[in-house]
């Protein structure tokens, strides 16, 4: 049965550590297992403010570390996806 949980920064750079990176693959491997969709959750710093409504805002410097995070993830996903496989990053916008 599938499951999910969010994927901090924090996390995602531990994990992007090479031996880190191999024992999860070991894991997964001998778990039968395998990532198919990684879930980033907003960075702390973003803020919802009640007269934009539901929109979300952050200064430029917070978009370029979501940027990095998010791309952070796609570089994860493509080392844990199985070959011919297609998966998918789900993550907060910055701005909408």
């Amino acid at each position: 049965m599938p499951s999910a949980c969010a994927l901090s920064n924090q996390a995602a750079v531990e994990l992007k550590q090479p031996a880190a990176l191999l024992n999860f693959q070991k894991w997964l491997e001998a778990k039968d297992c395998y990532v198919f969709t990684i879930n980033g959750f907003s960075l702390r710093q973003i803020s919802r403010h009640p007269r934009e409504g539901a929109g979300f805002t952050c200064r430029i410097g917070l978009r370029l570390k979501r940027v990095a995070y998010t791309n952070l993830l796609f570089d994860l996903l493509v080392e844990l996806l199985p070959k011919e496989s297609e998966g998918s990053v789900s993550t907060v916008p910055c701005g909408f």
